[in-house]
């Protein structure tokens, strides 16, 4: 194959050497950084490093695979992660990278090829849209050994492995998520107002639960898994064969969880159904065994006496959210919640919405200054046009009124439902008894992320022996 690459007065093709012959690749062959690691590069982030190597564009690199393997296998204009698709779209995208580049059967370690015909679809991420990365990791960048690591496209995972601190998705100075598609030297800056985005962060470990400490251990052991050069694809009745046993053994059970007992009736009725890392952690906790133990040895696993008793009153494990360690960062996002709908609603005290996130006061100056300061200034602005006194005191009863219709979400649509009374109840006309709904509905969010930061495990669950 014949590519003309721009900016090189050189011949495109590269020379591998095995023994006394001589391979001729029409890409550069570069290695995988990380190979058998849960550090190990993701091939997305390989991709980019290569067009930067050759001196072309990320989209211009797609072209030249989509040339190669005679279809288009790669979005000229795609945002979401190509490596993080259904099996057969991965298997071909793979095949055509490793044949460009000469690194047969060692590409697809940066993504999960391993256990593509495990996990579904959105196995991985469904949040592959926007790119996460760790602060500290953009900080102490090196060119010659730094990658981005598959494990930042995992959603469930939380935290950097390396440094401890949280992995975020937007710039600390405008907010913005950023593409992942951006070019190589210009990843560690924001697209938008050019700020870097490597800062000095501060370790969150000390806001992670066992629970959640396990579960980034049972990521780091699935993506190490995908990793090894040596593993080969685990076979697509892995889970199956787990479900089987499980439901000879354990389905008719008074005190199997829901959680449990919704999958065991999903492999009931549709058994070619593949499993999301989600799930099969919720899963694996829940029977007190690991995630690799679902996927290496199914049957013996399943045949185990279950932890599931721990969880009585849970439907699925107490994760902490990502991105609601912290009070600031909760706080931080109901500001900007309320700043988007300023049109329609109250604008609260800043300690008011603080206190309903959870976050300390001498927390409040971890939230990014731009935010702080346009709330600042709408509170102000509001105040001189409205009551907002009469408007501050309703605001408990709104939020009373939005627990009492027995919904675990309540959607914008249903504040009508609540509205009559509310005004009634507090003397205000409707206009300004929406404007309350739709505050109290703002805090209330804010609320249910810092009760779920705050969850407690089960008394038996807390003795995390189990867990190691």
């Amino acid at each position: 194959m014949t590519v003309a690459y721009p900016h090189s007065t050189t011949p495109p093709t590269s020379l591998r050497t095995t023994g006394q012959t001589g391979i001729w690749t029409a890409l550069p062959p570069l290695p995988l950084i990380g190979i058998g690691t849960a550090q190990v590069e993701s091939l997305d982030h390989y991709l980019v490093r290569l067009a930067n190597l050759v001196g072309i564009t990320h989209d211009r690199m797609l072209e030249i695979c989509n040339v190669a393997a005679g279809q288009i296998l790669f979005s000229p204009h795609g945002t979401s992660s190509p490596f993080l698709g259904n099996e057969a779209e991965l298997e071909a995208r793979v095949a055509v990278t490793e044949r460009l580049t000469g690194q047969n059967d060692l590409l697809r370690h940066g993504t999960p090829w391993a256990c593509s015909a495990v996990m579904s679809v959105h196995a991985f991420s469904s949040a592959a849209r926007v790119r996460r990365w760790c602060p500290v990791c953009y900080l102490q960048w090196d060119p010659n050994r730094s990658a981005e690591p598959l494990a930042w496209s995992i959603e469930i995972k939380k935290v950097c492995s390396l440094h401890g601190c949280e992995l975020v998705d937007r710039c600390q100075s405008c907010g913005k998520a950023q593409p992942p598609r951006t070019r190589y030297p210009a990843r560690r800056a924001c697209r938008f107002c050019r700020t870097p985005l490597g800062w000095h962060a501060e370790p969150v470990s000390a806001h992670l639960t066992p629970l959640d400490r396990w579960v980034e251990s049972q990521v780091d052991q699935v993506i190490e898994l995908c990793s090894d050069p040596a593993q080969e694809k685990l076979p697509a009745d892995r889970f199956h064969l787990f479900l089987e046993a499980f439901s000879a053994m354990h389905g008719d059970r008074a005190d199997l969880p829901p959680a449990l007992r919704a999958v065991v009736s999903l492999w009931s009725y549709q058994p070619s159904a593949k499993i999301s890392l989600g799930k099969l952690v919720n899963l694996a906790g829940m029977h007190g065994c690991s995630v690799l133990d679902i996927l290496l040895d199914p049957v013996r696993t399943a045949q185990r006496e279950p932890f599931f008793g721990f969880w009585q009153g849970f439907d699925y494990l107490p994760l902490t959210p990502r991105n609601r360690l912290r009070g600031s960062i909760r706080l931080q996002m109901a500001l900007r919640n309320l700043l988007r709908r300023l049109a329609v609603c109250h604008v609260p005290s800043l300690a008011l919405v603080a206190q309903h996130a959870g976050c300390e006061p001498s927390e409040i100056s971890q939230v990014a200054g731009d935010v702080l300061a346009a709330y600042r200034e709408a509170r102000a602005r509001h105040r001189r046009k409205h009551e907002s006194v009469a408007l501050e005191q309703a605001i408990p009863s709104a939020l009373e009124a939005l627990d009492a219709l027995g919904l675990v979400q309540v959607k914008r649509g249903q504040l009508c439902r609540i509205v009559p009374e509310l005004a009634a109840a507090n003397g205000l006309d409707t206009f300004n008894a929406w404007r309350v709904a739709e505050t109290a509905l703002i805090l209330r969010r804010a609320k249910r992320a810092r009760d779920a930061s705050q969850a407690v495990l089960p008394d038996a669950a807390r003795d995390t022996a189990w867990l190691r």
